[in-house]
């Protein structure tokens, strides 16, 4: 795929170093989605600097009136600003309405109003691309320089959006969806084409990296942000380490691990820990990590990733091409690459996350509060919501059946 896309490039800067430029027919530009939108940095004042002043009481440890579960995290207070030169750009460019300067004179119901029929009739957005804009709501709502205003059309506004077509939603997502039988057998593929190169062969590195960063997908299902942000380190600061088990603090330990600490109670373990503002849902992770990963990542770590960092370690577990710190773009772009390459179909880290939901679910049938651990989803009513299709009543007549016997 990228080698095709780069020829066609290669091919036409060839003809055109040569004067022969003429003989292709012109590139028309294509047209941009998104031209209505406004930069941040051309919001006039005092919009401007209100929406730097609302980001930063968003993403603040504590801010008054700010209910605590509505803290912000960097990538949150990004598409909230998203939002906000959306609704700008079209008052602008698309609504002509004039006035409009400061977040109260933008955030009113007759702009909303108006933005979300252009969005549905005129752009085609869905019911779950305008929901985002309760964002900008739960802000204003709460934030003590606009809470005096009133917010009362938003919900009523919001519940005459139509719902989605939830079969359209379904048949994107299966045109990208990969079994999880298949996306297991990467890694050993992987594998293979490592045993075929030489020892000191630097391309062994770069492939026992995948086969890691595959393995590790398939086994733990992390969001992408938590495993390229993932550090090697020690237990007070970073994410991944190898130590003993914490006293007083509660983590499950797999039957393995109890067998170890009976043969020797300082017995070190690789372990995982992401902090509250490391994670989506706000809470602390933390856990053993499971057996299977922990051979490669030791050969990894010891061998290979020495090899492929650059010269100021990023001390993230899982580096770029160039040594650094892996971006959420690349890796998305390397993960569908990879996938591509032994699957024959392209996906994307994400959705790692849905195929091993739906295999877990199939052998561990009902079990959502520990797929929903396993998810790190704030709720297990959230995971029924995303994989409880097909979860009903029936089920729990199924339970009384197999419970108290069923009867000829």
């Amino acid at each position: 795929f990228r080698t095709v896309r780069q020829g066609k490039w290669n091919f036409r800067k060839a003809l055109a170093s040569v004067g022969l430029n003429n003989l292709l027919p012109k590139l028309e530009p294509a047209p941009c989605k998104s031209s209505y939108r406004v930069r941040a940095s051309e919001l006039p004042e005092p919009l401007g600097s209100e929406v730097k002043e609302l980001l930063a009481w968003k993403q603040a440890k504590f801010a008054k009136g700010r209910p605590k579960w509505t803290r912000h995290r960097p990538v949150s207070a990004k598409l909230l600003e998203n939002c906000i030169c959306r609704l700008f750009g079209f008052a602008l460019n698309i609504g002509n309405f004039i006035g409009v300067t400061s977040l109260r004179s933008l955030f009113t119901e007759e702009i909303m109003s108006a933005f979300i029929e252009w969005g549905l009739n005129v752009r085609g957005l869905t019911r779950s691309s305008l929901l985002r804009f309760s964002m900008l709501y739960g802000a204003m709502r709460h934030h003590p320089k606009y809470r005096d205003q009133d917010y009362g059309w938003f919900n009523t506004l919001f519940n005459e959006i139509p719902e989605d077509d939830q079969s359209v939603a379904q048949m994107k997502k299966a045109k990208k969806s990969v079994q999880y039988e298949d996306l297991c057998k990467i890694p050993a593929a992987i594998q293979d084409a490592v045993m075929k190169l030489g020892p000191d062969d630097s391309k062994a590195s770069r492939l026992v990296h995948d086969e890691l960063m595959i393995l590790w997908l398939v086994t733990l299902a992390w969001r992408q942000r938590n495993l390229r942000e993932c550090r090697l380190g020690a237990p007070e600061t970073d994410n991944l380490f190898f130590a003993q088990l914490p006293s007083f603090i509660h983590v499950a330990k797999p039957k393995w691990v109890e067998e170890a600490l009976e043969k020797n109670p300082k017995q070190c373990f690789w372990q995982f820990y992401f902090r509250e503002d490391e994670t989506k849902i706000g809470q602390k992770v933390r856990g053993i990590l499971p057996r299977r990963l922990i051979p490669l990542l030791e050969e990894y770590l010891a061998i290979h990733r020495p090899r492929l960092v650059a010269k100021e370690d990023p001390g993230t577990l899982f580096v770029n091409d160039d040594g650094c710190a892996i971006s959420c773009q690349i890796m998305s772009y390397h993960i569908s690459e990879i996938v591509l390459k032994h699957v024959g179909r392209r996906t994307t880290p994400h959705l790692f996350r849905d195929a091993f939901a739906y295999a877990y679910l199939a052998a561990h049938p009902e079990d959502f509060l520990s797929l929903s651990k396993i998810l790190w989803h704030k709720s297990i009513r959230y995971t029924l919501s995303v994989y409880g299709r097909n979860f009903d009543e029936s089920n729990g007549v199924r339970r009384i059946d197999e419970w108290l016997g069923a009867t000829a």
